[in-house]
């Protein structure tokens, strides 16, 4: 929750940036601040976006893996999910479209946020279960990781929201919408509705990956676990509402990553 507040306060200050200068946020900070710090940004973007790629990349491929053993017989591996998705991001970048891939991530992020929805729908906890999480507290780590810190945790969690690189391609939208002062307005509710759009989406992937499992007593430590443990859980309809959602949630954030 607090994170996409503040997800909410920059991109409302990153579109406003773009909109009065004229300039996207790096250029912006090469022009007004000093060529040096934007080099900076820019080299240390690169390793955490080459970071992002390789992980998010190694999560889908893995789930699509998982997913599809239970009716190819294990034909298709990780290498070959990766390198159908690697083709189909390839294929779009290069039409050179903000329009297109515009409406894919639009197309996407809708497909991931129905899928998510619908998932944590079959297996909502209690009310009073949610009100309780929307509390700021720093997360106990459960076993076997529980000499991993809390803190790194939290930190891990307000670092996939207040993602740099998203900044940045804001940024870059709002540029190539030409929007000037007098789209001020429509800037901020825009910034309002991603970020909420954001809580949502992220409030029922969490739902949809602890609801069902905590209450029944079990426990996971990386999503691929997820996919034969909802099995018997919320059922094979379920399990494919959620192969979807991580299929739509991994590509979409490999489009801003490789742009």
């Amino acid at each position: 929750l607090l994170s996409c507040v503040v997800s909410y306060i920059l991109f409302d200050a990153f579109g406003r940036l773009t909109i009065h200068s004229g300039n996207s946020a790096l250029f912006a900070i090469r022009r007004h601040i000093h060529p040096a710090l934007a080099m900076f940004l820019l080299v240390s973007l690169s390793f955490n976006v080459s970071a992002s790629v390789m992980g998010v990349m190694g999560i889908l491929a893995g789930v699509l893996t998982e997913w599809s053993s239970s009716w190819d017989g294990g034909i298709m591996n990780s290498v070959a999910w990766a390198a159908i998705v690697s083709v189909i991001i390839f294929l779009v970048l290069i039409s050179g479209s903000v329009k297109l891939i515009e409406k894919i991530l639009a197309a996407l992020a809708g497909a991931m946020g129905i899928c998510f929805i619908a998932n944590a729908a079959t297996m909502l906890p209690p009310s009073e279960e949610i009100l309780k999480g929307l509390i700021p507290t720093i997360p106990e780590v459960a076993a076997p990781d529980a000499s991993r810190s809390g803190f790194l945790v939290a930190a891990s969690m307000v670092g996939t929201t207040v993602a740099p690189i998203v900044l940045i391609l804001r940024s870059i939208l709002v540029r190539e919408q030409k929007w000037t002062t007098a789209q001020l307005a429509s800037q901020k509710r825009d910034a309002a509705v991603s970020a909420t759009l954001v809580f949502v989406i992220s409030a029922a992937i969490m739902i949809s990956a602890a609801g069902s499992l905590h209450r029944s007593g079990v426990q996971f430590q990386h999503v691929l676990e997820m996919v034969p443990l909802l099995q018997p859980i919320a059922g094979s309809l379920a399990v494919i509402i959620f192969v979807l959602g991580v299929t739509a949630a991994g590509i979409s954030s490999q489009f801003p990553n490789v742009a």
